[in-house]
C-alpha cells in the first residue's frame, strides 16, 4: 500500500497506465443487473423486446415477497437475484430466484441500523463473476459466494480504516473494477480505499474526508480510465487513476448524494440538491494531464437521492420532487412533470421507467420534445426510495415491506 494524492505523480502516472493498461484494468462486462444502477452504473438498460404499451392492467406481475426495511435495491445474474434489508436486529443479504421468488440463501451483515430517516442496509451489493460484494450499516465489507452465500472474505472497516460512519447510514456501494474492489471508507487516514477482489488486502488508500452517501463512477473520458467521486463531505469531484493517484479535481458543492454521471465520451455530470443544481464537465487528455472545462452549472436539476441519466443528448431525472429532462449541451430545460414526487428511473428501449415516492410505476417516452405517458400502475404502497432494476424483461421494484416482479416482456420476446 503506497501514499496517494500527490499532484505532481500525476503525469508519470498516466503515462505508465497508458502504456501497461491491461484488459484487467477495465471492469468485464456483466449480464442482467449486476451492480447500483445496472451494467454500466448509469441506469440505462441496453435490453430489447419490452412492452411498447402497457395493457389497461398494466405490466403482469409474477410474484410478490416480504422483505424487511432498508433501501439497498436488486442486482440480477443468471438466475439468482440480490438485495439486502432488516431482518429484525440483523441486516442480512440474501438470494432469490428470480422465477418465483423463492429465497435461496441469506447472510447475516451485522447488526440492523436504526434512524429517522429509516432502518436497515442503504447499501446495493455488487455481483462480479461467482462473487458478490456487500456492505451493511455495521460496516463489514464481505466477498461471498454467489451460489451459497459462503463467505470468502470480509473487512471490519472499522477496525482497519478508524472513523466517524454518516449519520444516516453507510450508503456507499462497492464498485468492482478488475481486479480491485473500490469504496469510500470514511476514514480521516483511509477515505477511499481500493481491495483486492480476491483476497480482501488493501491495494491503496487515499486522505481526504468523512464518508458521505454516493457511490463512485467508472469512466473512461478521452481514454483515460478513471474512478470519479462526488464527495457528500468535500466540495469538490475527484478523478483517482487505477492505481489510488490523484488525476483531476474540481470544485462543487458538499452534501452531494446522487451519483456522478457520463455524458458522452468526455462529459461528468454532477447535481446536489438545497438549491445547488448541476453542473457539466468536459475532461480531456492533454500531454499526460487532465484538462478540466466547466461547460455549464444552473439550477435546473437539483438531484436529492436519486441520480439522473443521461441518453441521447438529454438528462432525465429528479429536480427535488419534479421529473425533468434538460439538454445535456446547455443545460436547458425542456420539460417538467410534477406529482410524483422524489421519485427513481431507469432508461430502457427508449422508455423511462419510473418509480414515484408512494409506488406508482410509469412508463414514459424517452423523448425531450414533452412528457409523453405511456402507462401508470399502483404497484406498491410504502415510501418507494429505491430505483427499479431489469433483467431478461423482469422489472424488479421494492418498497421498506415487499420485493415485486413484473413482467415487461412484449408478446412473443
Amino acid at each position: 500500500m503506497k501514499p496517494t494524492y500527490r499532484p505532481r505523480l500525476a503525469a508519470i502516472a498516466l503515462l505508465s497506465f497508458l502504456v501497461t493498461a491491461t484488459p484487467s484494468v477495465a471492469a468485464e462486462k456483466e449480464a442482467g443487473w449486476p451492480q447500483f444502477r445496472g451494467p454500466d452504473r448509469n441506469g440505462v438498460s441496453a435490453e430489447q423486446g419490452l412492452l411498447a404499451a402497457w395493457p389497461e392492467a398494466g405490466p403482469k406481475e409474477l410474484w410478490r415477497v416480504p422483505l424487511g426495511a432498508g433501501y439497498s435495491a436488486v442486482v440480477a445474474q443468471g438466475n439468482r437475484l440480490f438485495t439486502q434489508f432488516a431482518a429484525g436486529e440483523e441486516e442480512v443479504i440474501a438470494s432469490f430466484n428470480p422465477s418465483d421468488g423463492s429465497e435461496v440463501w441469506r447472510v447475516s451483515l451485522g447488526k440492523t441500523l436504526e434512524t429517522e430517516m429509516g432502518n436497515g442496509p442503504r447499501s446495493t451489493p455488487t455481483v462480479a463473476g461467482d462473487t458478490i460484494f456487500a456492505v451493511g450499516s455495521a460496516a463489514v465489507l464481505m466477498a461471498l459466494r454467489t451460489k451459497d452465500g459462503k463467505v470468502q472474505w470480509q473487512v471490519d472497516l472499522q477496525k482497519r480504516f478508524p472513523g466517524r460512519l454518516p449519520n444516516w447510514g453507510l450508503s456507499t456501494s462497492p464498485l468492482v473494477d478488475g481486479d480491485l474492489v473500490i469504496f469510500e471508507v470514511g476514514s480521516e487516514e483511509a477515505s477511499i480505499a481500493a481491495f483486492d477482489r480476491k483476497t480482501g488486502e488493501t491495494r491503496w488508500t487515499t486522505t481526504e474526508k468523512s464518508a458521505g452517501y454516493n457511490s463512485p463512477l467508472a469512466a473512461t473520458l478521452d481514454g483515460v480510465r478513471q474512478y470519479i467521486f462526488a464527495p457528500s463531505s468535500a466540495p469538490k469531484v475527484i478523478s483517482l487513476l487505477p492505481d489510488g493517484t490523484l488525476y483531476w479535481t474540481h470544485e462543487w458543492h458538499g452534501g452531494t448524494i446522487a451519483m456522478p454521471v457520463q455524458v458522452g465520451d468526455d462529459g461528468i455530470f454532477v447535481s446536489a440538491s438545497s438549491d445547488v443544481g448541476g453542473m457539466l464537465l468536459r475532461v480531456r487528455s492533454e500531454g499526460g494531464q487532465a484538462k478540466v472545462e466547466e461547460v455549464w452549472r444552473n439550477r435546473e436539476m437539483k438531484n436529492h437521492f436519486s441520480s439522473s441519466v443521461a441518453y441521447d443528448g438529454h438528462i432525465y431525472g429528479f429536480d427535488n420532487g419534479s421529473l425533468k429532462c434538460i439538454d445535456a449541451t446547455s443545460g436547458e430545460r425542456k420539460w417538467t412533470k410534477r406529482g410524483l414526487g422524489k421519485g427513481t428511473l431507469i432508461v430502457a428501449e427508449g422508455k423511462l421507467f419510473l418509480l414515484s415516492e408512494r409506488g406508482q410505476l410509469v412508463m414514459a417516452r424517452a423523448t425531450p420534445e414533452a412528457y409523453d405517458e405511456l402507462g401508470r400502475k399502483q404497484v406498491l404502497s410504502g415510501k418507494t426510495w429505491t430505483s427499479p432494476s431489469l433483467a431478461d424483461g423482469r422489472l424488479y421494484l421494492r418498497d421498506l415491506e415487499d420485493l415485486v416482479c413484473l413482467d415487461v416482456r412484449a408478446q412473443g420476446s
